[in-house]
């Protein structure tokens, strides 16, 4: 039985520290549908590839910072960030525990009710 329902998308962005240039990543250049799916909606996940990314610029000389646009609706919420996209994600420890200061909290907005 599924109790929950939850949705999301996510962009990644770096921006070079050497020149200020920031870029969109094409992430499905790293990743199969499935596993972005996967991804979407989790921020610890999202945290593993913000990582990976940074090590792969690494690779290629490059020093950057790495942003995160990730939102996400549970059980037919609007939607609404999941992690604090001005951080840099790369430079952020790995999270322990499910607590990390980066995750954003959940918002609910209430109806409005009636007077009687």
């Amino acid at each position: 039985m599924k109790l929950r329902t939850k949705r999301g998308y996510t962009d990644f962005f770096v921006k070079d520290k050497s020149n200020g240039e920031t870029v969109q990543v094409d992430i499905t250049g790293y990743l199969e549908d499935w596993q972005i799916d996967d991804m979407d909606g989790k921020p610890y996940m999202i945290w593993e590839f913000a990582d990976y990314i940074k090590k792969e610029y690494e690779i290629m000389g490059k020093d950057v910072k790495v942003y995160v646009d990730a939102l996400a609706s549970l059980n037919g919420r609007k939607y609404q960030h999941i992690i604090d996209p001005n951080i840099d994600m790369a430079a952020q420890p790995k999270p322990n525990f499910g607590y990390a200061s980066w995750i954003m909290p959940l918002t609910t907005e209430l109806s409005e009710q009636k007077e009687d």
